[in-house]
């Protein structure tokens, strides 16, 4: 069963490959903004967790079902579309700019979530439906 630190680690791993991918891809890599990223995607990743604390083995709701991922799962597909447009739209530029730094956030903030719910669909007592 994941832990928290199994959490952190892939909300850890899935932000560092997707900021270093869209930084090489755009050439907006900065350091700064990855460790601003990675410490996000701590937070991030534990978002479940934090919202609804394990109290009890059937502490998952509603942040932790299906449709919750679904809806979350939607709303990364959502934001990532508008972050590489807006992305690919200043790329001649080199400029990250600040509507492309909220989207990145709230796209890391999404991923984590998704990747937690993926996490806990893998575990004996899986995801409720709703």
């Amino acid at each position: 069963m994941p832990n928290a630190k199994t959490h952190i680690q892939a909300g850890l791993l899935i932000t560092g490959i997707t900021s270093l991918g869209f930084g090489l891809r755009f050439r907006t890599f900065n350091p700064f903004k990855l460790v601003l990223s990675l410490g996000l995607s701590v937070v991030a990743s534990r978002l479940p967790d934090i919202l609804e604390p394990a109290t009890s083995p059937n502490h998952r709701s509603f942040f932790h079902s299906f449709i919750f991922g679904l809806i979350v799962g939607g709303l990364s597909y959502y934001t990532w579309r508008h972050l590489q447009d807006e992305l690919t739209r200043n790329e001649a530029d080199r400029v990250t700019t600040f509507k492309a730094l909220i989207l990145e956030i709230v796209f890391i903030v999404l991923l984590c979530f998704s990747v937690h719910l993926v996490l806990d669909a893998f575990t004996k007592r899986s995801l409720p439906l709703i």
